[in-house]
């Protein structure tokens, strides 16, 4: 989390010499609740980020935003969590939806918030913030499964899908892995008829993937 710190340091997305920082190093060691960016020495070594913090960057940046609203803590990371654990719900009650009648939905909601893997996992941000985009392509490729879609509606899923899996490839890379699996997936989708229903489905593979590599550069 050190470029999310410098970025609300005001010296954008970068790595320090923390050697040179004690203060700032026993935060990131979890010694220290908050840091104050004011105490960053002026003078303090610039470095570029490195691959794995690239690899991370919509996380770094959500880290940041949340820092930049609330200072820097952990304590305000848990405000991150929360929204993330929130998001999740809603997600799986859209899924749940879509087989279930609205009370069982919300059943099968209470017990994903309630389940112990599910809390445990919620503590460590960077697992955890995979989840909403993980079950928001579930509930793409539900929609897509279930309802019979017209073209535009086949292509904005598709482009939807893809953005999502890239987005969240900046904060875990494994999102990745669901990417073949999403165009085989859509690909099965059943279609209104048309006349050209084999090029519509080409199309919304390469808009998925074109999505998911341009929403995940650099990740």
């Amino acid at each position: 989390y050190l470029p999310a710190v410098m970025m609300n340091a005001g010296y954008g997305f970068t790595l320090a010499d923390t050697r040179e920082a004690p203060e700032l190093r026993a935060f990131l060691d979890y010694q220290t609740t908050s840091y104050d960016v004011n105490c960053l020495p002026e003078n303090i070594k610039i470095l570029p980020p490195e691959p794995v913090n690239l690899y991370h960057k919509n996380l770094i940046l959500a880290a940041a935003l949340t820092w930049r609203i609330f200072g820097v803590s952990w304590d305000a990371i848990k405000i991150l969590l929360v929204l993330w654990l929130f998001l999740s719900a809603l997600l799986v009650f859209g899924i749940s939806r879509l087989a279930l009648p609205t009370v069982w939905a919300c059943l099968v909601t209470l017990a994903f918030i309630s389940n112990g893997a599910v809390l445990n996992a919620l503590f460590i941000l960077r697992d955890f913030s995979k989840a909403p985009f993980i079950l928001c392509v579930v509930l793409l490729l539900g929609l897509a499964i279930k309802k019979r879609l017209s073209g535009k509606q086949y292509l904005l899923i598709a482009l939807c899908i893809g953005c999502c899996l890239g987005i969240g490839m900046g904060f875990r890379r494994d999102m990745q892995a669901l990417a073949p699996l999403a165009v085989i997936l859509l690909a099965s989708c059943r279609l209104r008829p048309q006349t050209h229903g084999i090029r519509v489905r080409f199309a919304a593979a390469m808009l998925l993937m074109g999505a998911f590599l341009a929403t995940g550069w650099p990740a």
